[in-house]
């Protein structure tokens, strides 16, 4: 990776995201929010140009430096992203049944202390008479 790259799409980011705040970006026909897909190609076409790297790779500092942005300034990433109940996963089977009040209160079993068993060297093979021999030889 370029040296830099991250850095430069952090600055890249936070330079284009009022303009997405705004809706001044432009749209995307057949999406959910335009705002949002427009800014993320703009970002990741500017890193793309600026660093002659591959697609995947600008989208990775894309990525970092919305994360960045988050901790920096959070107010310019509200509504970027999926939404929660978006974000896939496995769907339960069936719910959980919630815990009562009048639930049984755990217990915690008492303490044990376990004793390490000595270790005892194991002793090399012996040798037979008759390699000791040879070696000696």
């Amino acid at each position: 990776m370029s040296k830099g790259i991250r850095q430069a799409a952090l600055a890249t980011f936070i330079e284009l995201a009022p303009q997405r705040v705004n809706g001044s970006l432009g749209s995307i026909e057949h999406t959910v929010s335009p705002g949002n897909v427009a800014f993320r190609k703009m970002v990741c076409n500017k890193i793309e140009a600026q660093f002659n790297t591959s697609h995947k790779s600008a989208c990775s500092a894309y990525n970092w430096a919305k994360v960045e942005c988050t901790k920096l300034h959070p107010e310019l990433v509200v509504s970027l992203g999926r939404a929660e109940d978006k974000k896939g996963g496995r769907k339960p089977k069936a719910k959980a049944d919630p815990v009562t009040e009048n639930a049984a209160p755990v217990v915690e079993a008492p303490a044990v202390e376990v004793q390490a068993a000595p270790v005892v060297a194991a002793k090399a093979p012996a040798k037979s008479k008759a390699k000791a021999k040879k070696a000696t030889a």
